[in-house]
């Protein structure tokens, strides 16, 4: 398998920013834990925020638990659109197509 590197400017997306050029120690180090905070706040919202409204609504879940379940699965979706797009997957290599004659 050939495989080529995709120019630099191409490469780069939203997580390549002008901050992690020019400290790529720290955006190395602190990259991943940023990630794992987003993650583990959405973990905590998507679990907590229906808990936290039966408290807030004791004896009503048959009025309020349908419009709770459809907010948190709109809210799940939203949160990982919005991770795929400041965590884009990576771009740097493409697979170049075999160009042999004989196949």
């Amino acid at each position: 398998m050939i495989t080529e590197e995709v120019d630099a400017p191409e490469a780069s997306g939203p997580s390549e920013s002008g901050f992690a050029r020019r400290h790529p120690v720290v955006a190395y180090v602190f990259g991943d834990m940023i990630r794992g905070f987003y993650v583990v706040a959405c973990l905590g919202l998507d679990l907590f925020a229906p808990v936290q409204l039966r408290l807030w609504f004791p004896g009503m879940d048959v009025i309020v638990l349908p419009p709770v379940v459809a907010a948190i699965l709109v809210l799940a979706y939203g949160e990982w659109r919005l991770y795929w797009r400041l965590w884009p997957g990576s771009r740097g290599q493409r697979v170049v197509k075999d160009r042999r004659p004989w196949q």
